[in-house]
């Protein structure tokens, strides 16, 4: 699975819709030894070097941009119906014959309920627990927390 990032830029409200999120490796600049793993940077290594801390994603393409931390969530592995990466922090729609659910899509630790497995999870709006026999179950991105948080609101189906 490729280890990537998604975030919401911090110029968004400048720009056209399409591009108010970038994609690709996440970092905080600058880079010092606490950031970094301890490997030591020279000054004026990086072009963020003015000691502001900035969360940024580096595109495939080598462009980097400032984004909001709050935002950034990381690609899960997923692809919806539609080709459509899935991050945390999306909202999804999936069904069968027992009806259509919405779910946010989460990141939960060991720790986090007692679970055995520390991943990503599709956590139900509005009902307590998954439909049966929705463990195969084919999902839509239909928006995230950030854009869309009127989704959260929603009432399930089923």
């Amino acid at each position: 699975m490729e280890i990537k990032f998604r975030a919401k830029r911090v110029d968004f409200e400048k720009l056209h819709p399409v591009q108010h999120w970038a994609y690709g490796y996440y970092f905080i600049a600058p880079l010092t030894a606490e950031n970094c793993n301890d490997v030591p940077v020279k000054d004026g290594h990086f072009f963020l070097s003015d000691g502001k801390i900035r969360h940024c994603i580096a595109t495939e393409h080598g462009v980097v941009y400032e984004v909001l931390p709050e935002t950034v969530g990381q690609f899960t592995g997923d692809i919806d119906l539609n080709k459509v990466e899935i991050y945390k922090d999306d909202i999804v729609r999936y069904g069968n014959e027992e009806g259509i659910v919405t779910a946010k899509v989460v990141w939960k630790t060991n720790e986090d309920e007692g679970l055995d497995i520390a991943g990503f999870y599709y956590e139900p709006i509005g009902i307590e627990e998954y439909p049966e026999d929705c463990d195969d179950a084919i999902f839509e991105v239909i928006g995230n927390t950030f854009d869309n948080p009127e989704l959260l609101m929603k009432k399930n189906d089923n």
